[in-house]
């Protein structure tokens, strides 16, 4: 049997609170909320440190074999599931442009290795919003997993070969996370990207370290209770940790330099210290507060909850769910504590608990392993259409004529379900290839005054494959739907290139009109839209990182400026060839310059910049009846 820990309910909540953050960071309403990552992992090794020691204190012995069999029968099969909702999700609702990543997320997840293969592509995490996968989160598993294969042996071997005492175990464990943390501060780069460091085991092995440290030098609290009442250092250190934790959740963006230069060491320190608190003083104040019903009952649905909730996230958009804001987020945790729940009666606690006999855990386990791998590879699967060169998003028929077809970047991207839906309302047959930041510039980068750095290479064949899809369909209309460069600059012919400057205006202008050429050799007609400067107001403090923290008013007037340099480039091509501009910004913008930001008691760019939910709906009528009225 292995060994019991003394169970402290304040713990279960605090696993609430971390999950708690997560799910509001993911929702993005809580700039600094991906710290409740960190306060798991503080909170993961703390514990399994203190059971192995635990299992040392009744039995004299370590299995590493019982240990890892516990670990597996404990995340495993949520795990499982999750990723058959995956491939359901990549059969019904996926693009086929992000296919390809969801199989091979798809496959580093289930080796856990999700972190290194999120460094080896260089995802950037922060920009999950505007290029998610349904498997972003899933490098947090492959760390604590990695965690769950090295750390324990080491225990064993201190405790059992070398004879060390546990204070001595936690010093080894301090000294590694302090290692760690000096590695990440010695790694970063800002002009590299944050992948690296973020996602390396080696860079954030530090918070599952401090939880070990921990445990080391509370293994005797643990061991023998408190019988004499609780620590007053206690509560002052839980209120302490947890303050400083929840105040960098509402302030502290994930790519700040702050960050990988020491400060996540010290947020790590606090959720230690929050820690600590609870374990020292289990009847004091902030523990009676955590044990409440509510936080002990998301702390034990967390790990169902973290699995489950970005695909949900997905899949539940507004335009799907016809709400945005507080309401949308409403929503999707709703359903995601409900399949978190239904998760944990029906399987993980099954599992753990004994009630399935571990022979037949392991025949099953090895049977959905092996159904899940051809399940996941059909499921993703890139359709011929698109390995040709089209992205069929809508259900067309490969050689039927198009009536409408919507390219363009991030604003077509995000308009596309309702466009093709009030497309295929009118009778329509609609098609929408909308790809994340690719546009008709045959830009190769984009760099913001952040630093940041996108890889815009694979825009040269998306471009490719809309004139590809143009000349098989033969479209009544295209319509050309893309934004604006933003505070950053493009790299044009190896060059970095600002916009609105003679070089920038002119490249643009010259390889706008070489597309619309392009189209008309096989359309009738092709549409290009002015696009309305963002709605300052509304745009996400996500975004502000992106412009290295410029003031507001200041982002405005660039953002204007940045606006009417592309729209007059546009204005221009328009009237120097058969395009036909489509005067979105004069539809919504009047000559002193302010624009619209609702029609009616609909909010028409929840995110200042693109037109989502019922905002989206409004969009795409305009653009059809716009379309409709062409000669």
């Amino acid at each position: 049997m292995p060994a019991v820990l003394p169970h402290i309910p304040a713990l279960d909540g605090l696993r609430g609170v971390a999950v708690v953050l997560i799910l509001l960071f993911h929702a993005d309403h809580l700039r600094g909320g991906w710290l409740g990552v960190d306060l798991f992992f503080v909170l993961s090794g703390f514990l399994i440190t203190s059971l192995l020691f635990a299992e040392w204190d009744s039995t004299g012995r370590i299995s590493l074999a019982s240990f890892w069999g516990r670990r597996a029968r404990r995340l495993l099969p949520a795990l499982l599931l999750l990723l058959f909702g995956v491939s359901a999700y990549a059969a019904c609702f996926a693009a086929p442009e992000e296919l390809a990543r969801i199989r091979a997320d798809g496959i580093a997840t289930l080796l856990y290795v999700a972190n290194w293969h999120a460094v080896v592509a260089d995802y950037d995490y922060w920009a999950i919003f505007s290029a998610p996968s349904p498997l972003d989160h899933t490098w947090s598993l492959a760390i604590e997993e990695q965690f769950y294969l090295f750390w324990p042996p080491i225990v064993w071997l201190g405790l059992a070969r070398l004879g060390l005492e546990r204070r001595e175990l936690g010093g080894v464990a301090l000294g590694m996370a302090l290692a760690s943390a000096a590695w990440m501060a010695w790694l970063y780069a800002p002009e590299s990207g944050t992948a690296r460091v973020y996602f390396g085991t080696d860079t954030r092995m530090a918070a599952t370290l401090i939880g070990a440290a921990l445990a080391a030098a509370l293994a005797t609290r643990l061991r023998e209770g408190s019988p004499a009442g609780d620590d007053p250092r206690g509560d002052p250190l839980a209120f302490a940790g947890l303050g400083a934790l929840l105040a960098a959740s509402f302030s502290l963006d994930g790519d700040e330099s702050f960050v990988y230069r020491g400060g996540l060491f010290v947020l790590i320190l606090a959720a230690a210290a929050c820690l600590a608190g609870l374990v020292l003083a289990p009847r004091g104040w902030m523990a009676r507060g955590l044990s409440s019903g509510i936080w002990r009952w998301l702390g034990k649905l967390s790990y169902g909850a973290y699995l489950w909730h970005w695909p949900l996230y997905l899949v539940l958009t507004p335009e799907r769910v016809g709400l945005d804001g507080l309401a949308l987020t409403a929503v999707r945790i709703g359903a995601t504590l409900w399949v978190a729940w239904a998760s944990f009666e029906f399987v993980e606690w099954p599992i753990r608990s004994g009630r399935v006999a571990p022979r037949r855990l392991a025949v099953f386990a090895g049977l959905a392993t092996a159904l899940l791998l051809p399940v996941g590879l059909l499921s993703t699967q890139v359709p011929e259409d698109f390995a040709r060169g089209g992205e069929a998003v809508a259900p067309v028929a490969d050689d039927a004529p198009l009536d409408v077809l919507l390219v363009g970047d991030s604003l077509a991207y995000i308009l596309t379900p309702a466009f093709v839906e009030e497309a295929q309302a009118r009778g329509l047959n609609a098609q929408a290839l909308g790809v994340e930041a690719c546009g008709s510039l045959r830009a190769t980068g984009l760099r913001y005054l952040s630093g940041h750095v996108f890889d815009l290479s694979r825009c040269l064949s998306i471009r490719d494959r809309w004139l590809a899809a143009a000349h098989r369909r033969a479209p009544g209309d295209v319509v050309l739907f893309e934004g604006w460069t933003g505070e950053g600059w493009k790299q044009l012919d190896g060059d970095w290139i600002a916009p609105c400057s003679e070089a920038y205006d002119a490249a643009y202008g010259r390889d706008l009109t070489g597309f619309v050429e392009a189209l008309l050799e096989t359309a009738e007609r092709v549409h290009v839209l002015s696009v309305p400067p963002p709605a300052i107001e509304d745009l996400p403090s996500r975004f502000s990182k992106l412009w290295g923290g410029m003031p507001r008013a200041e982002l405005d007037a660039r953002f204007r400026e940045r606006v009417a340099c592309q729209n007059r480039v546009r204005r221009d091509v328009a009237a120097a060839t058969p395009a036909r501009l489509l005067d979105l910004e004069a539809a919504l913008c009047g000559a002193d310059g302010v624009c619209q930001r609702l029609h009616g008691d609909v909010l028409l760019r929840p995110d200042g910049m693109h037109f989502e939910g019922p905002g989206a709906r409004w969009a795409a009528n305009w653009l059809l009846d716009r379309v409709a009225e062409a000669p």
